[in-house]
């Protein structure tokens, strides 16, 4: 197949549906949101659920520049955020909250970043929608809200492809 001119919200669409396939996650533990590392209402049962943000993007001037809207490329970001409900190691330590299997903040941040570093987002014709694989640019420090007891990280992604304005 080829790649195809697409638009941000098939991009963040596309994401939202890897990452529930590849973590077997329902619609109620991986959604879109618009601000990454807030604390949600946490949804019944699991380890653990996602939010999915979209984030800045930067276009291509010079691509433009004769190009018009036909070299439209936005080099685009979204942030994924990993949230657990768990109860905080006694005294200061995070054990628990940084290394626990299920829910441990670390090993959800490689479940992310194993279902979307060095992967296309297809169509359903199976035509790339990307530039470039997605590509992970920036991580955040887990953060713990002691109130609500909920760990939460982030990780940034690269969604770099051309603009379907048609």
């Amino acid at each position: 197949m080829s790649r195809i001119d697409t638009t941000e919200d098939i991009v963040l669409t596309r994401i939202v549906a890897r990452l529930r396939s590849e973590l077997t996650l329902p619609d109620h533990r991986c959604y879109e949101t618009l601000e990454p590392l807030v604390d949600p209402p946490v949804p019944k049962g699991g380890d653990y659920f996602l939010t999915v943000s979209p984030g800045d993007g930067r276009f291509d001037e010079g691509m433009q520049v004769g190009g018009g809207a036909d070299q439209l490329m936005e080099m685009s970001s979204v942030t994924v955020t990993a949230y657990s409900k768990i109860v905080l190691d006694p005294g200061d330590r995070a054990t628990q909250i940084l290394h626990k299997v299920s829910r441990g903040m670390l090993p959800i941040k490689k479940l992310i970043l194993g279902s979307l570093v060095g992967h296309d987002l297809l169509d359903g014709d199976g035509n790339s929608l990307l530039r470039a694989y997605l590509y992970a640019i920036q991580s955040w420090r887990p953060r713990y809200n002691k109130d609500s007891k909920i760990a939460m990280i982030a990780v940034g992604f690269g969604t770099d492809y051309d603009w379907d304005l048609s």
